[in-house]
Order: C-alpha cells, then structure tokens, then sequence
C-alpha cells in the first residue's frame, strides 16, 4: 500500500515538474554589434517591445519592465508604465554608456525579455514557450538596434587601432638605432620621445569614451557630442599623419644622402 501510495506521489511530481519546465522550455539569445544611438531611439524600440509583448497574450496587467540607464558613474533606474516618452521618464544623463532592460510576465507565450548593452558587449535573451513568436522578437530585436550600428566603436575596433598604433610607435623607436641613419642625439630624442608618448597614450587617453561600444545621446545634444568618435577618430588620423611625414621626409633625405656618398644616384 505505501508503495502504490509513493508510486502516485512520484508521477504526479513528475508531471507537474515536467509542466513547470516545458513553460519556459524556450530561449533565445543574440548579440549585436557597437551601437550609438539617442534615448528617443532605444525608447521608441522599447515600446514597440513592450506593445508585442502585450498583443501576445490576452492578459496585460501582469507584464513588470524595468530600465536602467548609466554614464558609467550614476545608475538612472526607471520602472516603465504604457507611456515611454522622455517627458514621462524625466532627467536622464547627457551620455550612457550602459543599458539594462527587464520585461516579465507570468502568462503568454513570451514570459521574459532582457537587453543588457555596454561597451564590451551588448546581447539579449528572450525566454518562453511558443517558439514562433520568441524568434519573430528575436529577429525584430536584431533588426530595430541593427539600424544604429557603427563601425567607429567597440573594443575591437579599439584592439586593431591600438595595435597599429604599437607597429607605428615600435618602427619610430627602432628607426634611430640603425646604423646606416647616423642621427644626431637631439634627432634621436624627439623620435624616441615620439614613440613613448604613442605607447603612454594607450593608458593615458581615454579611448573607450572616445570609440565606446555603446552609446546614448540626448536629442538636444550638439553635433560635436553626437560625433565625439568621429572627431576624435578624424583627430588621431591628422596626428598620425603629422607624425609620420616629417619623419618620412627625414628617412628620405637620409636615404638620398648615403645614396649620394656612395655614388649612387635614385631615381
């Protein structure tokens, strides 16, 4: 008799657990490359979220989101209700570089959406039990932040920058060590003082503020804020360039001399 009882017991635990886990059975995730976009563009996103969300079940008093916005420094937490506009949410920081958004709701066929951006990384996971709508959200999500992507950002880019500016800062230290280019001592200093102040400048300047891997600007944000990165990018290209021709121009005349001692002529 206790045995029957125990085997009743055990199937009917077993089913129910089997109930409870084939209703979040589903989950999908995406990431998504550097971003830089304004607060009316990820908040009208998030709505357009919030109304799918909503027209997938028949009850639309259980749905909790909440948001979050950072510039690094101050957290701005926001509990969203129907209205998303920036008039509703209030004083928001001028520059975010992190993002958190969290909807959940006990019934429909999506139970759980959250979006986690930053400069190292920017994914999100949908959780629920009918695949059709999870992956329409999913492709709706890669679609609506893929219209503000940008190839000026993300620690990537910043990794290929930096290496070149390694290669460039390591030839302008060995350049005066050759002993075909007999350099005065001065010359000598300003190229070594020259390749220092590359290699100081990877931990000094503030490159992932420069070329972040996601960004949010208000809409009333002049256009020199809005285009920091593409200044800044187009300024350490005038530097670079600034750097490299007079010092080809001295490896050139270096060159055309020893050509010259040597009776060689160049063309």
């Amino acid at each position: 008799m206790r045995t029957t009882v125990l085997a009743i017991i055990l199937i009917v635990f077993s089913m129910t657990f089997i109930e409870t886990t084939h209703a979040t059975s589903y989950t999908k995730s995406g990431k998504i490359s550097p971003l830089k976009m304004t607060y009316n563009d990820v908040l009208t996103i998030l709505q357009k979220i919030n109304k799918l969300l909503l027209s997938s079940s028949l009850k639309d008093d259980d749905l909790k989101c909440s948001l979050s916005f950072s510039d690094n420094q101050i957290q701005t937490d926001i509990k969203l209700s129907g209205d998303y506009s920036l008039d509703k949410i209030g004083k928001l920081p001028p520059i975010a570089y992190n993002l958190r958004y969290n909807c959940s709701r006990n019934t429909g066929p999506i139970e759980e959406v959250y979006l986690r951006f930053s400069d190292n990384y920017r994914e999100f996971e949908i959780k629920g039990n009918d695949p059709d709508p999870i992956d329409a959200l999913h492709s709706f999500i890669l679609t609506e932040f893929g219209n503000y992507s940008t190839k000026l950002g993300g620690r990537n880019f910043r990794f290929i920058g930096g290496m070149l500016l390694y290669i460039i800062a390591f030839a302008i230290l060995i350049f005066p060590t050759y002993p075909a280019f007999k350099l005065h001592w001065g010359c000598k200093t300003i190229f070594i003082i020259l390749g220092i102040s590359i290699i100081v400048s990877f931990f000094a300047l503030p490159y992932d503020l420069w070329f972040p891997g996601f960004s949010i600007y208000s809409d009333s944000s002049s256009f020199i804020i809005r285009q920091s990165a593409l200044i800044s990018f187009i300024g350490v290209v005038l530097t670079l360039i600034s750097i490299i021709g007079p010092l080809l121009l001295i490896l050139l005349k270096l060159i055309r001399r020893s050509s010259e001692k040597s009776g060689t002529k160049l063309t």
